[in-house]
This record gives structure tokens, sequence and C-alpha cells, in this order.
């Protein structure tokens, strides 16, 4: 895996849905119950066209005026885990050659890196594959033509 990639088994690199297509797509199943038991009703009870077609469009006014007030519920989750982390800084707790602890936080992440990098060292989070983390040098590490300075 490339750095500065992350590789997600939550299904994130399918296709996805806006907030308000994912809204629709959850009233589909409720539109269909509510279809059903007015067809019934006109069948059964002989309730006229006009009564099924009215309740069916109250029934979508009511699934539209709803998605301002539950928008949010609908909404895409952030990341969380490892791909939360992608961008922080931390702090090397043992020498990365290529791997080993790093403290980003209260936490401490196991994490590789394509160079070696000092124990107490600056290293930004590039990536992550499972629950290791890629890093590279952070700010501090890395000179203004962009090559790698060890402390």
């Amino acid at each position: 895996m490339q750095a500065g990639t992350a590789k997600s088994k939550s299904g994130a690199e399918g296709k996805r849905f806006r907030t308000w297509q994912r809204y629709w797509l959850f009233q589909i199943p409720g539109l269909a119950i509510v279809s059903a038991l007015l067809a019934a009703g006109a069948h059964w009870f002989s309730l006229p066209l006009w009564a099924c077609a009215l309740g069916l469009a109250i029934w979508i006014v009511k699934d539209a005026s709803l998605y301002p007030f539950l928008k949010s519920a609908y909404e895409g989750s952030k990341p969380t885990g490892p791909e939360a982390m992608i961008g922080s800084l931390g702090t090397a707790r043992e020498d990365l050659r290529p791997g080993g602890l790093i403290r980003i936080g209260p936490e401490l992440w196991r994490a590789e890196s394509a160079v070696p990098i000092e124990a107490g060292q600056v290293v930004q989070v590039t990536g992550c594959e499972g629950m290791t983390l890629r890093v590279a040098p952070g700010p501090s590490a890395v000179g203004r033509d962009g090559e790698f300075r060890p402390a």
C-alpha cells in the first residue's frame, strides 16, 4: 500500500449516497407499506381512489417536512480508528526501523516508516493499514528542501 492512502474495510471506497438520497432510500419501506394499506382499504372498504391518493400524498409530504429535522442522522459518518489519525502529529516512542510505537495524544499506536526515525522525533501520520499507522518524519524533521534531517 502506498503512503498517504488509507485502507478501509467499511466499504468507504464503495458507492456513496448523498444525505437526501440516503434519507429517501430509508423511506421506501414505509411508502410501500402505506401504499399496500391504502390499496387494501380501496379494495376491501371501497375507499375512493382520490382518498387513497391524498393519503399517500400526505405521507410523502410528512416525510419531506421531517427531512430538515432528521438530516443530521442520515449524514455520512466521519472516519474512526486509525483512519481518523491521518494527518495527525505524534512522537516516536522508540526507533522506527521500520516499525515501532508512536504516541499521539495519550494513545500509543504501532507505526511503520519508510525512512528510519529516531525515538523522540516528531512524526506525521500519512496512512494506515489495519491498526498499523504509516508515518513520515514530522515538520521539524524535514528540511526546507524536503530532505529528511535526523535530529
